[in-house]
């Protein structure tokens, strides 16, 4: 039973992340490389208002998606001016520096070794979280709770204003409305929302490592965006239980055990590799039907 707790933890976790991934991947049209940056910054927020300030667990979080949202806007200054590769390359960049602080700064985030003495979940005294469904339940309810605000956010004039934006970018500079700004307000909420499933991450763990939170996260991430559909919320859910299950269903299909690992790899990435063509394939039959 606990197996199935913790895979809805973790579903609920990467639901989280791919929604607000695709409020810069899809809305924005922009690809970005920095998920696993803002959520491993959002991480380590949290466990350290957790451990240096002896904060409970709501204002450790809040901090969190303050700290991300401060980040991401500073992101944003010199990044949401750029288009295609270049704002690739200018994530990709963000990614590998916080990889490198949270990897070096032992001091502070315990380097290479890990954070660990991340106390558990508790909720002024509702409940411990040393309680797995406990932290289940929170964790699905937060992901609820994000995946009702971006269909209200986007429901919303403000909304409206992404779509526009997003449908003919050129049109909408012709309103007088900042493109640049509009950008950097999506970047900045990407990152604020990614530290709610940075804080539940910390809290299950109990323990930070710097390589959960490297380039393969952001990659993963983006494949959760690519392969659910990049701005359809129910796809958010989709591509964050393919990301999900798909390992555990490779440990059981009963590989070698000397090779097993790297060939769960080679067919992980083999199967997402199809999945993502076939989405590709669906994507361009729908927009000539759309056409014709």
């Amino acid at each position: 039973m606990e197996y199935f707790i913790h895979l809805g933890i973790i579903l609920a976790i990467y639901a989280i992340l791919i929604v607000s991934a695709q409020l810069i991947i899809g809305h924005a049209r922009l690809i970005s490389l920095s998920q696993g940056a803002f959520f491993g910054a959002g991480a380590y927020f949290a466990a350290l208002s957790l451990i240096r300030l002896n904060l409970p667990f709501v204002p450790s979080v809040l901090i969190a998606v303050t700290g991300n949202a401060v980040i991401g806007l500073l992101l944003a200054l010199p990044s949401a001016r750029l288009k295609g590769d270049f704002f690739v390359l200018t994530t990709l960049g963000f990614q590998f520096i916080v990889f490198q602080l949270t990897y070096n700064l032992t001091s502070l985030t315990g380097g290479p070794s890990g954070l660990g003495g991340i106390p558990s979940l508790d909720i002024y005294g509702l409940a411990k979280g040393s309680e797995p469904y406990f932290i289940l339940i929170v964790s699905a309810l937060t992901a609820a709770l994000v995946f009702y605000f971006y269909r209200r956010l986007l429901s919303s004039a403000f909304g409206r204003n992404i779509r526009a934006m997003s449908g003919h970018e050129a049109l909408y500079k012709t309103t007088g409305r900042s493109v640049i700004r509009l950008k950097s307000q999506l970047i900045a909420l990407s990152a604020a929302t990614t530290a709610l499933a940075s804080g539940l991450f910390a809290v299950y763990m109990n323990y930070l490592d710097p390589q959960a939170f490297n380039l393969d996260k952001s990659i993963l991430i983006l494949t959760g965006v690519m392969l659910g559909g990049l701005t359809r919320l129910r796809g958010a859910l989709l591509g964050a239980i393919v990301i999900t299950l798909l390992p555990e269903l490779l440990r059981m299909a009963g590989l070698p055990a000397a090779q097993g690992a790297a060939l769960r790899q080679i067919f992980f990435g083999l199967i997402l590799t199809a999945m993502m063509f076939y989405a590709a394939f669906r994507r361009r039959k729908q927009l000539t039907s759309e056409d014709e």
